[in-house]
């Protein structure tokens, strides 16, 4: 690579550095944003955090969490946000620092991403303009600072990375940029489910789009891109099976995937963005959704530049920048209810909840979209001095940047003090109830011993998340309650033998215990086909990376030494 695209390099990534510092000042200057779902995020860091430091990498169960009673929430939740904050932590120590910290990384991350995605079509300064239009977009900044969408806010770092090398698949058809698009992949799916099923869409509309408008079509280059991909994908999914196979089998034993949470405030059919409803009632019917409607209206007017541009003359425009515009629409069409009878009839997008979560899709491609208008406009305004086409370009630019300040101006900020007081809480603090067991009951609460036993006297000899050992002295049989909550993995020994689990009305686990002196033991059990994805998993990872490691080093080999 020459020296000076090395700089130029350079310099780009120090400027998307500072567009991510400039976007978390607020935080920086003001705390940590908060929100309603900030708690259960904070919880999940901390159970891997403290699972990390005892030496289990990836815990089957809590144990303190509800006061004692465990967890199963991080079986279903994707783990790999708070991966990154545990890991953080682990070398910060300070969970404060961790959090300003992780959030800079992560608005880093997809500016990198959108820039060099852009550079794939566009040059240097206009990949620099997408960058910080995605950094500054409203929506993206809104997902930690004011609903605290952890997880979805750390797939905006990766999706980039997925439609940039989905987009030299389809160029190039390398085996280099196809295990980019498999791992980059892989890592959505284990940061953010609904993200996951959104980004699989627009992935395969972008796709099927640049592979359509290719210069050649139905050859042979193009059977070797499809073979490309369709390698990527099921790869993708052996890479994450460490995730899915005990999350899949398991989802009916939860209560976030009953009915209760996919109706009323939480119903696709009550998310819409663009409902008159939120312009006219601005109260608790509205669901404060007016704001989504202003951040999706300021992407609008910020794409108006472009649709200019577009609108002046015939032109021929590259399958990249049809891709763009083409999901850009859709993603726009998908939060309105235009798109209800999409919704209506397909099960698996009426698991995402709410269809304002496009927007996610809206604020990536619209990043780009609108950066082709900006760059043209300024470029207009520096050879003609043109003032209508300044007045126009300020007003856009004017109306993004206050609805952006907007959204870092009306969060709610928390100290230090106050985060370590949150973390702290946590420990043996409630989870989410839609995460509980949907047999667990609050009343469970009640009981504050880990066992009760009336028959005998109980003596805990272990009592960690995933093993429970303790003794019952001689007496009367007796049912004894554990303060846990009842789970089917649970398997339970009394002197040896193993006795059935049962669970009390309330969502605990009881045992029958016998007469005689007794040796319990109960102990967490994954099934065989789980220990056996942990093995593929490992193995799948191993091979892309090694996989790309021989083919980057085998690039470069054979690059001229002028080019290094």
């Amino acid at each position: 690579m020459p020296h000076l695209e090395i700089k130029r390099i350079n310099r780009d990534l120090l400027l998307i550095a500072a567009f991510s510092i400039a976007a978390m000042l607020p935080a920086i200057y003001y705390g940590v944003p908060t929100s309603n779902d900030q708690a259960q995020h904070y919880q999940f860091a901390w159970t891997l955090y403290e699972s990390i430091r005892s030496g289990e990498i990836y815990p089957s169960v809590t144990g303190v969490v509800n006061h004692g009673f465990g967890d199963v929430g991080l079986r279903f939740y994707p783990p790999f946000a708070f991966y990154v904050l545990s890991i953080l932590n682990l070398l910060i120590a300070d969970w404060y620092i961790t959090s300003l910290l992780a959030f800079t990384l992560v608005l880093f991350a997809g500016g990198v991403g959108v820039y060099l995605w852009a550079r794939e079509e566009f040059e240097p300064h206009q990949a620099l303009i997408a960058a910080a239009v995605y950094t500054f977009a409203p929506y993206h900044l809104n997902l930690i600072y004011n609903n605290f969408l952890l997880a979805e806010f750390f797939a905006t770092a990766i999706l980039p990375f997925c439609f940039l090398f989905l987009t030299r698949v389809c160029r190039r058809g390398q085996w280099i940029d196809a295990c980019g698009l498999t791992a980059a992949f892989a890592l959505l799916i284990l940061t953010h489910l609904p993200m996951t099923i959104i980004g699989s869409i627009a992935l395969a509309l972008y796709g099927f789009v640049i592979l359509w408008n290719r210069p050649v079509v139905r050859t042979l280059p193009v059977v070797r891109t499809l073979a490309r991909l369709f390698v990527a994908v099921p790869l993708a999914a052996v890479m994450t099976s460490f995730y899915w196979s005990r999350m899949l089998p398991e989802l009916e034993w939860v209560q976030h995937f009953s009915p209760k949470f996919f109706s009323d405030q939480w119903s696709y059919g009550a998310n819409f963005l663009l409902e008159p409803s939120h312009f006219i009632n601005f109260g608790e019917n509205a669901q404060n959704l007016w704001l989504a409607d202003v951040m999706l209206l300021t992407m609008l007017v910020i794409s108006i530049p472009t649709v200019i541009y577009f609108m002046r003359g015939s032109r021929k425009y590259s399958p990249l920048i049809l891709g763009v515009t083409v999901v850009s629409v859709l993603a726009m069409f998908m939060t309105t209810p235009l798109s209800a009878f999409i919704w209506d009839n397909i099960g698996l997008l009426q698991k995402i909840q709410f269809p304002w979560r496009w927007m996610s899709i809206v604020s990536l491609f619209g990043a780009l979209f609108a950066s082709i208008g900006i760059k043209r406009a300024s470029d207009s305004i520096k050879e003609n001095n043109n003032v209508a086409v300044t007045i126009g370009l300020g007003s856009v630019l004017v109306i993004f940047v206050f609805t952006a300040a907007f959204i870092t101006k009306s969060a709610v900020y928390v100290s230090r003090s106050a985060l370590d007081n949150q973390v702290e809480n946590t420990a043996e603090g409630e989870s989410c109830e839609c995460w509980w067991p949907v047999w667990a009951n609050r009343r469970a609460f009640d009981q504050t011993r880990p066992i009760f036993s009336p028959g005998g006297e109980s003596a805990v000899e272990e009592w960690s998340a995933g093993a429970k050992h303790f003794r019952v002295a001689a007496g009367e049989p007796t049912t004894a309650t554990l303060k846990v909550f009842y789970y089917p993995r649970w398997q339970a020994f009394v002197n040896e033998v193993q006795v059935p689990v049962e669970k009390t009305p309330n969502g605990a686990i009881s045992l029958a215990i016998p007469a005689s002196s007794s040796d319990v033991r109960l102990v967490f059990i994954e099934p065989a086909y789980v220990k056996a994805a942990f093995i593929f998993s490992a193995a799948a990872w191993f091979f892309v990376i090694c996989f790309a490691a021989v083919l980057s080093f085998k690039r470069l080999g054979a690059a001229p030494l002028m080019q290094i």
